[in-house]
């Protein structure tokens, strides 16, 4: 099996993933890397390649890697709400320009504190540095598993999709949803989260939408932190400073 890259070809004799072509290539590049493309195709690390093909190992130099950085970041703010509102349902998760957005069902409007204690949950998530993994299952076993977690919103996108559809099942930790993908292989690659924004959709006053963006370093996060403040009118609190 001959796999193709921008520099390089690699004779392999036996099927491998993504991740183990990037670990071959050496720990700078394999830790750069946090998505591929198959033949022009993106899929996870966790991809199998079992024939001569073209590979190519995304970082966030690149828009696609960026695009993913957030679609993940997405579905941890999913579970996050999940833990901090059990009774939500999750109705859109996706990432959009530099960031990324969750529309989420509540039982009643959430208060002020509501952004805070998410926010603070996805770190939590962040910080476990758990495993993302999934599985592709017939469209009546991924209907059957979104019913038994009480998810009508997702039985309904995927009951929209033609009979014979595979679909992806992600997992991170507990917490289980449907997704096209690609991922990150662990929340621990998001290292930090800002949520910028809370609000009703308009026509839907039990739907918000909650966005914000995923930083892969704190500092990065702090300037953008910065930033919406300035918008905002909120001055960043001065921290009294110590005399030693």
């Amino acid at each position: 099996m001959i796999v193709k890259m921008a520099d390089t070809q690699q004779e392999y004799k036996e099927p491998l993933t993504a991740m183990q072509v990037a670990m071959d290539r050496g720990a700078e590049v394999f830790e750069r890397t946090l998505v591929a493309a198959v033949n022009g195709t993106l899929v996870d690390l966790s991809y199998v390649l079992d024939g001569d093909c073209t590979l190519e190992l995304l970082g966030l130099e690149d828009e696609r890697a960026k695009r993913v950085y957030q679609h993940t970041a997405a579905h941890i703010l999913g579970q996050a709400v999940k833990a901090v509102y059990p009774t939500a349902k999750l109705v859109r998760l996706e990432a959009e320009s530099g960031g990324f957005y969750c529309d989420i069902c509540f039982a009643s409007a959430p208060d002020r504190s509501a952004l805070g204690r998410i926010e603070e949950e996805m770190r939590s998530i962040c910080r476990a540095d758990l495993g993302i993994r999934y599985e592709e299952v017939s469209r009546t076993v991924a209907i059957k598993t979104m019913r038994r977690f009480g998810e009508i919103y997702r039985v309904q996108d995927v009951e929209a999709l033609p009979k014979g559809t595979r679909v992806r099942i992600y997992s991170i930790g507990d917490f289980v949803d449907v997704s096209t993908g690609p991922h990150l292989v662990r929340t621990g690659l998001v290292a930090d989260c800002l949520l910028t924004s809370l609000a009703p959709l308009v026509g839907d006053r039990k739907v918000w939408r909650i966005a914000g963006a995923a930083y892969p370093t704190k500092a990065v996060r702090a300037v953008q932190k910065a930033g919406v403040s300035k918008r905002m009118g909120v001055r960043a609190p001065q921290r009294k400073r110590n005399n030693m």
